[in-house]
């Protein structure tokens, strides 16, 4: 399975937890400093974590792991396709978008997120479900930040896939200028304040992007260019869909 990185601003902290293309996992700070994470914590006892679950779609089992890690399974309880939610754990939130990907978590099937074990008790808070039909289940606050950033995510999407058809229009399409295009369009500035909500669904979605031009250059490196406006067009039909799941 691969898994998402993300990236870090001065209003959050974002961790490596999975590898790019399938899902993003946003980790935020929201309280005191955490432990550091090369800093022993001893094993964790089931019964030192506690869950509180404010949604009715999701259920949340779990199991303590090697390496200080806690294993999380989230279960779809409603009959929507969900691609995402947010998990807090004591002084962080954590938020998994998983359509990245060409995948869903249908009803009754499970995810995993593993997190790390940072103090001898922890609480774990169900606090959010998105679902493939742009629904969200959250209390307010938190639904308006997720559709806000979502709204941005969805827009960069649709503004990139017009950019990816211009380049495929382009008599180079099968070049590494193309990508060099593409990659100018797909930049991000960097800001040195916080980002709104709608700019942070702009960020990841260029974030995504620029992880799928990566895997464009290393291909054409490998295989050669004889394939490139295939897989142009496969990563648009990925960008429709996930447009359509948003």
């Amino acid at each position: 399975m691969k898994r998402l990185l993300g990236t870090i601003n001065t209003r959050m902290l974002v961790l490596t937890a999975f590898a790019l293309l399938c899902f993003g996992v946003l980790v935020v700070n929201v309280g005191r400093p955490t432990r550091p994470q090369n800093v022993a914590v001893e094993s964790v006892s089931p019964n030192e974590i506690k869950i509180i679950n404010k949604t009715t779609t999701l259920d949340v089992t779990f199991e303590t792991m090697g390496d200080n890690q806690l294993l999380v399974k989230v279960k779809n309880l409603s009959s929507k396709d969900m691609n995402g939610y947010v998990i807090g754990f004591n002084d962080a939130r954590v938020t998994k978008d998983i359509s990245i990907g060409d995948r869903v978590i249908s009803t009754g099937e499970t995810d995993d997120l593993q997190l790390p074990i940072r103090s001898s008790s922890m609480t774990l808070t169900i606090l959010a479900a998105m679902f493939a039909d742009g629904s969200i289940e959250a209390e307010p606050v938190l639904e308006k930040e997720l559709s806000e950033t979502r709204l941005g995510l969805k827009k960069e999407l649709i503004r990139n896939l017009a950019v990816l058809d211009e380049i495929l229009s382009s008599p180079d399409a099968y070049s590494t200028k193309s990508l060099d295009r593409l990659e100018d369009k797909f930049s991000f500035p960097s800001n040195s304040h916080a980002l709104s909500n709608l700019e942070s669904g702009v960020q990841s979605a260029r974030n995504s992007l620029n992880s799928e031009l990566k895997s464009l250059r290393q291909r054409q490196q490998h295989e050669g260019s004889a394939m490139q406006i295939q897989r142009l067009l496969d990563l648009r039909g990925r960008i429709e869909r996930r447009i359509a799941r948003l």
